[in-house]
């Protein structure tokens, strides 16, 4: 499933933001799942599974890169 990060309410720009603020401040990070079938609502840090695919820096406009969560680290 698509996911769009936000940190403190923002977009992040770059894959190496989101990496700094799961690192730095995993509470202050949130992700919106976009699935139209099955969608969970906001989550966190935590509630991302592996096979999520986060898309930023805005999943609907600009898919200019992806990551995904493993043991709490950006991937």
């Amino acid at each position: 499933m698509s996911l769009q990060a936000y940190v403190d309410g923002r977009k992040p720009a770059t894959k190496a933001a989101l990496r700094a603020a799961v690192r730095t401040a995993p509470d202050t990070v949130r992700f919106d799942d976009t699935a139209a079938i099955g969608n969970r609502g906001m989550l966190s840090v935590a509630d991302v599974k592996p096979s999520d695919v986060i898309v930023g820096p805005d999943v609907y406009r600009s898919r200019r890169w992806y990551a995904n969560i493993r043991n709490g680290k950006v991937v």
